[in-house]
């Protein structure tokens, strides 16, 4: 069954929309390195699963994140402060690969935060990416080349890895802090120490509501802040978020659960 199928997606919202008619906050990290085929929506399998299906379960379970009483936050575990260039001729990214998929797929995900939280200003929403981080990713890989590289690459991780307990403890920030308010008011937060300010967000506010932000939490780039007010002014945006909709619409017949 595939990750952004009708019945996988719109149940497991389903069951938790009504055990929890309030979700304080959501976490979506599902991810893969196999790229070369498609979902059987006929999606590009690896955006299927980073982009497509957490976009979804965003937009499902918008409500009940809106119904909460305080924090009210979405955290998206992907590349934040990676965004590029997009390839608006090959939105599901089917021909691109490496580099060039992760900043065009980074992008969609970004701008596609900015998209939904101008439908919900009381919720924040976090684009992370969490450094170097053993998830377990590379055991989908199958053959001698992802073998060879897995023996070249396993001294580098062992030097540049976050320790899990690390990543944990970042992660936990991210979801809690009072760094990364909402737009609107109203949203609390573990309260920030002295000297702490609001992180910065994609459209260059303090408390911009939509951050893209690496490990370290420092706020959203300059560079990333540019990237994507050009993106918004040129149209790309828009078009980017016209074709999910048209995309949940021709697999699931609904913009939305």
């Amino acid at each position: 069954m595939s990750a952004f199928s009708r019945t996988s997606t719109t149940h497991a919202v389903f069951l938790g929309a009504r055990s929890h008619p309030s979700i304080y906050f959501t976490y979506l990290s599902s991810g893969t390195l196999i790229s070369g085929k498609q979902t059987d929506e006929a999606l590009n399998y690896p955006t299927a699963l980073v982009y497509y299906s957490r976009t979804r379960f965003i937009v499902n379970l918008l409500p009940q994140l809106r119904q909460a009483a305080s924090l009210r936050r979405v955290i998206t575990v992907a590349a934040g402060g990676k965004e590029g260039a997009v390839s608006v001729a090959d939105l599901q990214a089917s021909k691109l690969n490496g580099f060039t998929f992760r900043a065009h797929v980074t992008s969609m995900i970004t701008l596609s935060l900015e998209a939904i939280a101008k439908q919900a200003p009381e919720v924040s929403f976090i684009h992370v990416y969490p450094g170097f981080v053993k998830t377990g990713l590379s055991r989908e890989l199958t053959g001698i080349g992802p073998a060879i590289a897995k023996i070249v690459f396993k001294p580098l991780m062992a030097i540049m890895h976050i320790p899990i307990d690390e990543t944990g403890e970042r992660q936990t920030y991210f979801a809690t802090s009072a760094r990364f308010p909402p737009r609107s008011e109203g949203a609390d937060g573990v309260a920030l120490g002295g000297g702490i300010d609001k992180a910065v967000g994609a459209d260059g506010q303090p408390g911009g509501g939509v951050y893209s932000i690496d490990y370290e939490a420092e706020g959203t780039s300059e560079r990333v802040q540019a990237l994507m007010k050009s993106l918004s002014e040129d149209g790309t945006a828009e078009k980017i978020w016209k074709h999910t909709e048209e995309e949940f619409v021709r697999i699931t017949g609904s913009p939305a659960l």
